[in-house]
């Protein structure tokens, strides 16, 4: 059962790491290569880069789960059900919740990465920022142990915390596929859910907008695109 929680773990961050840190770190990329001045100067916004970063890596990050963990999920099987199954959807109802609920993470993702990979039109190095704001987010969403760990400190925390975007997805991740559980997350009905996730998600992205919108202001009265 632990190995089967650690896979699940692994190939949900397959999807969200590799994209969320290049991200992040693009625009220093950018700079590095000597094309942040070129776009700039042709009216490509430094937020316009990042999404753009962000799409064509998650394709690259989306083949490699295909190519890696969903083979190992027809391969493995949960010999603790009765019959024993293996980890991919054996309902309709497991494929379509998780759809929506991996969605609303991708896009959450995509607004903290924008907001941190904003950040390097300010400071130098940012590669530390990036590692620890990937780390932290591990922890809350329950990668490293799960959600029900939070219980401990209060009832309602992991009823809050699974309510985020990037939490719901792995936990259902876990339940839909190892213990192929449809049944709600903490009791949180799923149209309740998709709720709280849009909102949260659409607060994010907005926040994102104008976050970086003002790190470029900064920037650019600085000086410091130009310099790139």
């Amino acid at each position: 059962t632990m190995a089967l929680f650690l896979l699940s773990s692994s190939s949900y961050w397959t999807l969200f790491t590799g994209n969320f840190e290049e991200t992040s770190l693009c625009l220093r990329e950018e700079a590095a290569r000597g094309t942040m001045g070129f776009l700039v100067t042709n009216n490509v916004n430094t937020l316009g880069i990042m999404v753009g970063r962000y799409c064509s890596s998650s394709l690259k990050f989306f083949l490699i789960f295909c190519l890696t963990s969903i083979p190992c999920f027809a391969l493995l099987k949960n010999d603790s059900l009765n019959p024993p199954l293996n980890l991919l959807p054996h309902a309709w109802d497991e494929f379509f919740l998780l759809i929506p609920i991996l969605i609303f993470a991708y896009f959450f993702m995509l607004a903290i990465a924008a907001m941190i990979g904003s950040i390097s039109l300010i400071v130098k190095n940012t590669n530390t920022i990036v590692k620890i704001s990937i780390y932290l987010i591990r922890i809350l969403a329950g990668h490293y142990f799960a959600i029900a760990f939070f219980g401990q400190f209060s009832w309602w925390l992991p009823k809050i915390i699974v309510c985020i975007p990037i939490a719901t997805g792995q936990f259902a991740m876990r339940k839909f596929l190892i213990e192929h559980d449809t049944s709600p997350l903490f009791d949180i009905p799923y149209w309740q859910l998709f709720i709280y996730n849009a909102i949260i998600t659409l607060v994010f992205l907005v926040l994102m907008y104008f976050v970086v919108k003002l790190n470029t202001a900064r920037a650019r009265k600085r000086g410091t695109i130009e310099f790139y």
